[in-house]
C-alpha cells in the first residue's frame, strides 16, 4: 500500500514564533522571525547554502535555551516548546487515526502514514489551527528497523535516512 511521509516545516522555530515561546532573554524577536522567514524563502528559491546556514541558526536557538552556559538559557521555555510540539503532533495523529489512517511511524516533527479517508482535510485543518505547515512526500519504499532507524525512498527518488543503522547507506 502507498505510504505518505508528512513533515512539519521548521517545527520548533515556528512553535517559538507562533506561540511566543522565545527565551525570556531575547529582546529582538524580530531578528529571529526574519531568520525563519529568510530560511523559508531560501528553500523556495532553492538556495541550499543559505537554507543550511539559516537552519543551523534557527534550530540552535532552541538548543541554546537548554545550555546553562548560554545567555539564551531558559529551560522552562525549552521544555514548553518540546511539550507544545508533542501535543500538536498528538492532535494530528488522533485526527489522522480517526479517518482510518494507519500510523506507521511518528517522531518529533514527522509521520509516516498509510493514508485513508479524508486525511488531507485533517492535515489542512491542523495547519489552520496551529499555524504550522506540513509537507508531503509519497514513499516508494520503506525499510524500518524501529521508530528511530529507517530509510524511506520517496517516489521522486530522494532518500531519507534516519538513525545510526541507516546513516552510512
Amino acid at each position: 500500500k502507498d505510504l505518505m511521509y508528512i513533515d512539519v516545516q521548521s517545527m520548533y522555530p515556528n512553535i517559538i514564533l507562533n506561540y511566543d515561546l522565545y527565551s525570556r532573554s531575547i529582546t529582538r524577536k524580530d531578528v529571529y522571525m526574519k531568520w525563519v522567514r529568510d530560511r523559508e524563502q531560501a528553500k523556495v528559491n532553492g538556495d541550499k547554502v543559505k537554507d543550511a546556514e539559516l537552519k543551523l541558526k534557527i534550530n540552535s536557538v532552541y538548543g541554546l535555551m537548554k545550555s546553562e552556559y548560554c545567555p539564551l538559557y531558559d529551560p522552562y521555555m525549552a521544555s514548553s516548546i518540546a511539550v507544545m510540539g508533542q501535543v500538536l503532533m498528538t492532535i494530528l495523529i488522533g485526527g489522522l487515526y480517526s479517518t482510518g489512517c494507519r500510523i506507521v511511524n511518528a517522531n518529533t516533527d514527522g509521520l509516516i502514514i498509510e493514508p485513508a479517508g479524508n486525511w488531507r482535510n485533517i492535515c489542512e485543518q491542523w495547519e489552520a489551527q496551529t499555524g504550522l505547515k506540513l509537507t508531503f512526500k509519497t514513499i516508494a519504499e520503506l525499510e524500518q528497523a524501529n521508530v528511530n532507524n529507517y530509510r524511506a525512498t520517496m517516489s521522486d527518488g530522494t532518500v531519507i535516512n534516519k538513525g545510526e543503522k541507516f546513516k552510512q547507506g
